[in-house]
């Protein structure tokens, strides 16, 4: 038998040849015994292993359940054998674990069952560290999953994990089926059922596979988990949750986790929906549509989640327990007329057509301690240092638009919970007397243009506003791109209007956290009614220097790690205009700066791509100040980049760096420049002179 592989057991290199090998299984680990613990390394190939007298495929690599621990490290390439019976890549039935860098895929089968990519027997012993790829194994009759741990095993998923795609008849095999632990910070997908080639056989499938089932265990998901599209168009479950070990899961939801299909609890058992701690705000949506059939929604604490979905979500019995101040739900549709909170019952809520609905808060919390609110109603899109008139900002009581807020209202705030408001700034202007003043224009931010839902419908904020994006606060006028965040209000008045808390905080402005103000020296003066804070706290006195809830930075790699999936967006609903702009620095620590400006679509960042001697080492958004840039007509002036080179520079710095768009290769030009001991300067033009670093 041909096997190109390499085993290392108990520090010794060993020819697979002294292994024992069977038709039935390509390699089975501990021949002669191993009553101590060893490992295993493979990092060659384990592929092309012949069906048995059955008919049935080979296992890749067995472990049997005899052995002392084994630990099996993965650098290469494994591979089931095909057969009526399709083998897993790897079974693993004894105590032990199995890291893999490398590829495993359970065998395919023709006319019968496709292989697991891997099984982990049911003793609880055994666990997967993948930061590879697992596939399963495709089968005309049924596909194979990526990885199958019937009880108590454990999965972390960092790469790559996927069930086989459908052929014939059959579905696409699911992404993992456990009943032990799985974290996914990777990504985890069902099998397709689209036409594949088995053994040079055509066959087409009928259904997508389930991203993950979980049977009594418990899901993590910090990364992707995704269903597979069925040949109808339809999508499988991103997560199902079954009963057939009549134990109840639990789902734990991490900040940034993506569900791309249903996530489908078992009602018939008490499955949990948990949302982890989070240092920073993070929403949900979707309850009662795409996550369905949970007994419990609990949020740990500190979780900092902001829950929404339809009112059947939270009133069919759900328990709603570790409810907290600085947690919000939100009732998709539901017009709150009266609401109440009874001891023992829970919150009991009437909307505006006299239904009423009880939700189950199993929280040591009062009435003012929770929040329902509404969908915007689309009557009235024109919202906003300030927000403009018709703003909604979340209070316990609903969304209420700022306008209509007072002095002593209660308001949900990012870092304090519940807080009431100190004082309210007014300004207001003709358009005719700020028109083409951009410090004063309202920057008009499009719904969605900072995320799914975020903010839901268009948000107007003055240029001189934050929004909290990516854990930073971020200046309204630096996101304006012309395209998805501009500057082109067209009403006859503005109206600002900004909230004050005893300490600078965020509130929920249309769905979006937002600055309030933030007490400055010198600022308050521009407000038309600082008489009247003066008049209600006579003893103040303005701080020395201001004090932010989050940075905000003005320009370098926070802000544009903040921006980049801004203008990324953005740019995907544009068409590039020719680019300009010039690298005017290389240094010989690695700095290279520039400018870069995109004629089509003036006021939005270009992002660049840098290269050294054609591979390419990095990205970077040109969205830095730069006052000598604007002073000569381009733009804004938001086009400037700096960029450190992780890798050394060659010597011949001036013909070795390239920098181009990134999304059409164009590239920058290359000033003319002069060697010094700091590396090139860019030479004097009408840009005037960069100074070398």
């Amino acid at each position: 038998m041909d096997l190109k592989c390499w085993i290392k057991i108990a520090n010794r290199d060993m020819d697979i040849s002294t292994l024992s090998t069977s038709i039935a299984v390509g390699i089975t680990l501990g021949s002669g015994g191993y009553l101590s613990p060893f490992s295993v390394t493979n990092s060659g190939e384990i592929a092309n292993l012949p069906a048995n007298a059955t008919g049935s495929g080979t296992i890749g690599l067995y472990v049997p359940g005899s052995l002392a621990p084994v630990s099996i490290l993965n650098d290469g390439t494994i591979i089931g054998g095909g057969g009526l019976i399709a083998g897993y890549g790897v079974s693993l039935y004894g105590a032990g674990g199995l890291t893999n860098h490398g590829f495993i895929e359970g065998g395919n089968s023709a006319d019968g069952f496709g292989g697991g990519g891997i099984y982990l027997a049911p003793n609880g012993q055994g666990s997967l560290i993948n930061t590879g790829t697992i596939l399963g194994g495709s089968g005309a009759l049924s596909s194979g999953a990526g990885a199958f741990s019937p009880t108590g095993d454990y999965i972390l998923n960092a790469g790559t994990i996927s069930g086989g795609v459908g052929g014939g008849t059959s579905s696409g095999g699911a992404g993992i089926r456990t009943g032990g632990t799985v974290v996914n910070t990777g990504l985890i997908k069902g099998g397709g059922s689209e036409e594949h080639v088995i053994l040079n056989t055509s066959a087409s499938g009928t259904s997508g596979g389930v991203g993950v089932i979980v049977e009594g265990g418990t899901l993590i998901n910090a990364g992707t988990i995704a269903g597979a599209l069925g040949t109808g168009g339809t999508l499988a479950d991103a997560v199902t949750m079954q009963g057939l070990s009549a134990t109840a899961s639990t789902l734990i939801v991490e900040p940034g986790a993506v569900f791309i299909g249903d996530v489908a609890a078992a009602p018939s058992l008490a499955d949990v929906l948990e949302f982890a701690s989070t240092a920073s705000a993070t929403t949900l949506d979707g309850l009662g549509t795409q996550f369905t059939g949970f007994s419990t929604l609990d949020f740990a604490p500190g979780a900092n989640w902001t829950i929404a979905g339809t009112a059947s979500a939270f009133d069919s019995g759900e328990t709603i327990s570790g409810f907290a101040p600085g947690d919000a739900i939100i009732l998709n549709g539901f017009s709150v007329a009266s609401d109440s909170f009874v001891s023992g019952t829970g919150l009991e809520i009437t909307d505006t057509a006299g239904t009423e609905i009880t939700l189950d808060v199993n929280s040591n919390i009062s009435n003012l301690a929770f929040t329902v609110t509404k969908e915007p109603d689309g009557t009235e899109i024109e919202t906003a240092v300030c927000y403009l008139r018709g703003t909604k900002i979340l209070t316990p009581a609903g969304e209420v638009k700022v306008q209509k807020l007072n002095i002593g209202d209660a308001v949900v705030t990012l870092r304090n919970g519940y807080r009431k408001i100190k004082w309210i700034g007014r300004q207001s202007f003709a358009r005719y007397f700020v028109k083409g003043n951009r410090n004063q224009l309202p920057v008009r931010i499009a719904a969605g243009a900072l995320g799914p839902q975020l903010p839901r419908c268009d948000l107007f904020v003055s240029p001189g506003h934050s929004m909290l994006i990516g854990g930073v606060l971020v200046l309204a006028k630096f996101l304006v791109n012309g395209i998805t965040i501009t500057q082109d209000f067209a009403g006859a008045e503005i109206h600002y209007y900004q909230l004050e808390f005893e300490t600078h905080d965020c509130v929920l402005a249309e769905g979006t956290w937002s600055e309030s103000y933030a007490d400055t020296p010198g600022l308050r003066g521009q407000f038309h009614n600082a008489g009247e804070f003066a008049a209600l706290y006579p003893d103040h006195r303005e701080p020395l220097q201001q004090t932010l809830c989050a940075p905000r930075p003005m320009d370098g790699p926070e802000l544009e790690q903040a921006l980049r999936p801004i203008v990324g967006r953005a740019a995907d609903a544009s068409v590039g205009g020719h680019v300009f702009g010039y690298v005017d620095e290389i240094s010989t620590a690695g700095h290279i700066r520039g400018w870069a400006w995109d004629e089509g679509n003036p006021d939005m960042p270009v992002l660049l791509e840098i290269l050294v001697r054609g591979r390419a080492i990095g990205m970077v958004l040109a969205c830095d100040y730069r006052g000598d840039v604007q002073a000569s007509g381009y733009g804004q002036g938001r086009c400037g980049f700096s960029f450190v080179s992780p890798i050394g520079l060659p010597p011949d710095i001036e013909n070795s760096v390239q920098v181009r768009r990134a999304a059409d290769a164009e590239p920058l030009m290359m000033a003319k420049f002069c060697r010094t001991q700091a590396g090139f300067k860019f030479q004097p033009t009408e840009l005037g002179s960069i100074q070398a670093a």
